[in-house]
Formats: C-alpha cells, sequence, structure tokens
C-alpha cells in the first residue's frame, strides 16, 4: 500500500465506535472490495488524546489474515500481530514528533468541548495480486496506549450520516473511542461505473441498464402481440399474466438500476430503492412461476377452469415461495454479520427457496407431461416448453449452490446479478417465441378464442380445430355434428373457432 496525498470523494461510511471492553480494545469498522493499484482508501478519525494512541488496521480476505482475527478468541495484541508491518497494514494515529509516528498520516491536536482530541488524516493505495476483500478496525492496545478503569457506556454507529457524542460526560479510561468517516473508491472519479464501487459490484449498473432496455423491447413486442391477439379474440388470461410479470420485471429493473445510478453519483445511494428493486423482481419471479404452472395444467389451452383443489394447491405454492422470498431479505438484513461477506441466499431461507424452485419444476414437469398425454394434439406445444423451461427452473437452485460453495466473494455479486438477469429474460422469450402468433409457429397453443367460450368454460376445450361433437337429432334421431351449427370461416363467423394455422397467422397481409 502506498501513500497517495490527494484527497478524493468515494464510498462513505460514517460512525462512532465507543466500547469499555479492557479485554479486548479491538473493533470492526467496515470492508471493501479494493482493485490492485485502483483502490484507494482516505480516512479522517478523531479520538480522545486523553485514551493514548490508537490504530487503524488493515486486514486483508485470507485464512490467516481477517478469518484468524475476526470472531476469534485471540487478544487484541495477538490480533495486531497477524499484520505484517512490511504491507503498511497498521496506521498509528499520532501527531508528527511522536516516537510512533507514522509518516503516511497526517495528525493533529484540537480542542473540543474543553478536551484534547486527536484528528488523524490519510491516504493508502492498494496493491495486491487481485481484487481483495480489505477489512478495516481500529484497536487500543499497542505501545503508546492507555490503560485504566473505564465507566464509558458502549456505542456502536455505523451509518452514511453524520454522527457525534459528547464525549466530555464521559470518564476517561482504557478503550476504544472512534469518530470515523472512511471514503473508499476503485479507479477514476471520472468513471462513473466503477468509481465507488467495491469490486464484486462493477459490471451490476451497466448490467440492469441492458437488460432494462431488452425488458423494454420484450414489452413493446408483447403490447403488439397482445393487440394482435385481442383482434382475433385470443388474448387469454394466461397471456395477460404473461404481459405484467415483464411489467414488474421493468420495475425492478429500473428501481436497482436508479439505485445503483445514485450510489455511483454519491457514494452513498438510496438503500431502499434497492431492496423495493429485488422485492418487486421476487413478486415477478412468482407470478412468471405461477403463469408457468397454470399453462402445464392446460389453463386456457385445453380447459377454461381448474378444479379447487389445484386452485388451492397453486395458491398455496404460489404464497409459500413469496413468503420464503421475503424472509430471505429480512433475515440477511437481521442476522447477517456486516464483518463477513455473505451473499442473500446464504442463509435457510435461501436454502428453502431453492427446493421450492426445484418442487414447482417437478409439478411442472408431471402436469405438463399428463396434459400432454390427454391432450395428443398439444404434444409439440408441452414437449418443447417442457425441454425449453426446464432450465429456467433449474438455473435459480443451480446459482445458488455454484454462489454459496464455488465462486469467488471478490466477483460473487456482479456475477449472481448478471445470471438472474439473463435466466429473467430467458424465459420470457422463450414464452414469446412459443406464442407467437404466425402460421410459421407450429407451437401456437391457442386454438380456441375466448369469444366462444370464454376463460371460465366448464369443461374441457376442443382437442383441435375440427374436432365434432356429437349431439343427437330431435326431430328424427338421427345424430349430426355441431359443425352444421357452426361455421368456422373467420369471414362468416368472428366468434368461431379459429379453423386452421393460417387463420391465426396475425401478420399483416396485403
Amino acid at each position: 500500500m502506498d501513500d497517495d496525498p490527494e484527497g478524493v470523494l468515494a464510498k462513505y461510511s460514517r460512525g462512532i465506535i465507543a466500547s469499555t471492553n479492557e479485554n479486548l480494545p479491538w473493533s470492526y469498522l467496515d470492508r471493501f472490495c479494493f482493485v490492485s493499484e485502483l483502490g484507494n482508501l482516505n480516512f479522517t478519525i478523531k479520538y480522545p488524546s486523553d485514551l493514548g494512541i490508537q490504530s487503524l488496521l488493515l486486514y486483508y480476505d485470507t485464512s490467516d489474515q481477517w478469518d484468524a482475527v475476526y470472531d476469534t478468541n485471540l487478544t487484541c495484541e495477538q490480533r495486531v500481530a497477524r499484520l505484517d508491518p512490511e504491507n503498511n497494514q497498521q496506521i498509528r494515529l499520532t501527531p508528527i514528533g511522536d516516537e510512533f509516528w507514522d509518516p503516511t498520516t497526517r495528525c493533529v491536536f484540537e480542542e473540543h468541548d474543553a478536551l484534547q482530541w486527536t484528528v488523524c488524516r490519510g491516504n493508502r493505495r492498494f496493491v495486491s495480486r487481485r481484487a481483495r476483500w480489505w477489512y478495516l478496525a481500529v484497536s487500543n492496545c499497542e505501545p503508546g496506549s492507555q490503560r485504566g478503569n473505564s465507566s464509558m457506556n458502549f456505542i456502536n454507529s455505523n451509518s452514511n450520516s453524520s454522527s457525534s457524542s459528547n464525549y466530555s460526560d464521559i470518564e476517561m479510561g482504557y478503550g476504544i473511542y472512534a469518530d470515523y468517516t472512511l471514503e473508499m473508491t476503485n479507479g477514476d472519479p471520472n468513471d462513473l461505473f466503477f468509481y465507488h464501487f467495491s469490486a464484486d459490484e462493477f459490471y451490476i449498473l451497466p448490467v440492469n441498464v441492458t437488460f432494462l432496455l431488452l425488458e423494454t423491447v420484450l414489452l413493446l413486442m408483447s403490447m403488439a402481440v397482445s393487440c394482435a391477439l385481442k383482434s382475433r379474440n385470443l388474448l387469454h388470461q394466461t397471456f395477460k399474466l404473461y404481459q405484467f410479470s415483464i411489467v414488474l420485471e421493468c420495475v425492478s429493473l429500473f428501481f436497482l438500476s436508479f439505485a445503483y445510478y445514485l450510489y455511483a453519483l454519491n457514494g452513498f445511494g438510496i438503500n431502499q430503492l434497492k431492496q423495493m428493486g429485488m422485492f418487486m423482481r421476487g413478486f415477478q419471479t412468482s407470478l412468471f412461476l405461477l403463469l408457468l404452472l397454470l399453462i402445464a395444467k392446460g389453463y386456457t389451452i385445453t380447459r377454461g377452469r381448474l378444479s379447487a383443489s389445484s386452485i388451492c394447491k397453486l395458491v398455496s405454492f404460489i404464497f409459500s415461495y413469496m413468503v420464503v422470498y421475503i424472509a430471505m431479505f429480512f433475515y440477511a438484513q437481521k442476522m447477517f454479520d456486516s464483518a463477513k461477506v455473505t451473499y442473500v441466499s446464504e442463509s435457510m431461507p435461501g436454502y428453502c427457496l431453492a427446493g421450492l424452485r426445484i418442487i414447482g419444476w417437478l409439478s411442472y414437469a408431471f402436469s405438463s407431461i399428463t396434459t400432454a398425454n390427454k391432450y395428443p394434439g398439444k404434444r409439440g406445444f408441452y414437449s418443447v416448453m417442457g425441454a425449453l423451461m426446464t432450465l429456467w427452473f433449474l438455473m435459480g437452485p443451480i446459482s445458488i449452490l455454484i454462489a454459496n460453495f464455488v465462486m469467488d466473494k471478490w466477483v460473487r455479486e456482479e456475477v449472481v446479478n448478471l445470471v438472474e438477469c439473463c435466466v429473467t429474460f430467458y424465459g420470457f422469450f422463450v414464452f414469446m417465441v412459443l406464442t407467437w402468433p404466425s402460421a410459421a409457429n407450429r407451437n401456437f397453443p391457442f386454438h380456441v378464442r375466448t369469444t366462444q367460450i370464454g376463460d371460465s368454460y366448464p369443461g374441457d376445450f376442443p382437442q383441435n380445430n375440427y374436432e365434432a361433437r356429437y349431439t343427437k337429432n330431435e326431430e328424427n334421431g338421427d345424430p349430426t355434428t355441431r359443425n352444421e351449427h357452426i361455421h368456422l370461416s373467420m369471414d362468416n363467423n368472428p366468434r368461431g373457432i379459429a379453423s386452421n394455422r393460417e387463420d391465426l397467422d396475425l401478420t399483416p397481409r396485403e
């Protein structure tokens, strides 16, 4: 780590750390993933001079560094001893002239509230073989610190807002008290996509913006298709649910993109926007999952109504999926330790969500096979969709397992975000292709018009466009077909069943 005197704005972390733990005057501050030779830390730390000399400690992400000191039984001295002096990982916060003076740090004495404070400002540039997570801590157990009894109350405030505390009411003694501001960056200040971001978040903003544009294009295409389907009375509820899922994904990506954009501008951002975007994505995933299960059961394709038991099972499953998804984020917010690099899926709710996704796939596969066997005319559609949508179902659990157990932590967040965007777009695109209303689409699933029977049709749909349903001629008892009373030509009966594939071609005609 080399000294760089130029101060810059960056990702901000502000707060006050105060502790009276006489046995362990050592406390964690924050963490950041720095890129080699581009990572930069600016810090300002203020503490009462009567506490002696405090130090800023910099640990990196190896088993003999941070993992060996955090949440262990090591003493403060033993934790400091883990640092390599040649790497400039310990910064003594003391003014010039002191025997423990650090030439890379500028410290002065200031008077506030009739107390003398040591105020230190400094900078570090990080050089390593790869992008690394660096963990910042403060200690007060090295030579030059002052030991004694203390009645200081415990304070631990770590936020992105200004913090203040009236230290004049506290009896001095041995412990830690640090009012700190940390500014962490990567790269050039003019680089919007990288400067304020931790290395594991580098490509999240451009990926989200790109997929927001792609999803918007897909939404516009679905609107054009829905207009064409509506003109032919083929706009079923399942396609409307598909459109609503795309809308939710667009809203989700907008919130996420805007949240990361604000963070890129000032290093603060609005975390509530990010959380809202993630919740909208979970809602979207739940609705698209519901859509696939409805399609698998033949709703609006081979039947107009589901049984009460099927509806109850679907509602219970989707409700459980949404509850577990929300619980996963609340669990991460309340239970995860900020001093450890963890992903939201590294929890019991995360693994339960993966399990529910697999259960959904098994239900989807079983229902699709059952429907295809009962309606041979739809085997082509269900075979193709079943094979393609299996990837959509399984990529969720697979990505969770890879992210939690295989992927490097300094690239995990951006890679998982990319995979989630790709899988979501893949599912929407496959459904769009399979339901594209063209004569060339042999897998077009809808053949019964909404005005002929409606989505609440009490029985099963005809298996094909030409199916004849026999009735008894009341006058002479001869069997006659319903086709004698229903004209299938759209020109003569706009409320009839679609007669052939050419009639389903919604492309403009000359």
